[in-house]
């Protein structure tokens, strides 16, 4: 008996975007890190992970984060992530 279901085919087109996306992570933290302190937030700080970085990629892709950076650089991930700062998903903006 043959065990093939279309879930099996659709799980596999489901993931087939990690070419983009595992780059987009990775690149996307390196962004985050360099933003955090400009939310109150250091990137080395022992909450940084829980308050800042896991509700940004929680609200935001990566992907997302990532095409607003190459579209825009830092400036237009600073704005996407004032966005959160404003609902208080993240810390509120508080300078550079």
């Amino acid at each position: 008996m043959l065990h093939l279901l279309a879930e099996y085919a659709l799980h596999n087109l489901s993931d087939a975007d990690y070419t983009f996306s595992m780059p987009s992570v990775v690149a996307v933290e390196t962004i985050l890190a360099k933003l955090a302190p400009r939310f109150g937030t250091d990137s080395q700080a022992a909450d940084y992970n829980v308050m800042f970085r896991n509700p940004v990629l929680s609200f935001m892709r990566a992907e997302r984060l990532m095409m607003h950076y190459a579209n825009g650089g830092l400036g237009a991930v600073e704005s996407e992530l004032e966005k959160l700062a404003a609902m208080k998903l993240i810390p509120l903006h508080r300078g550079a």
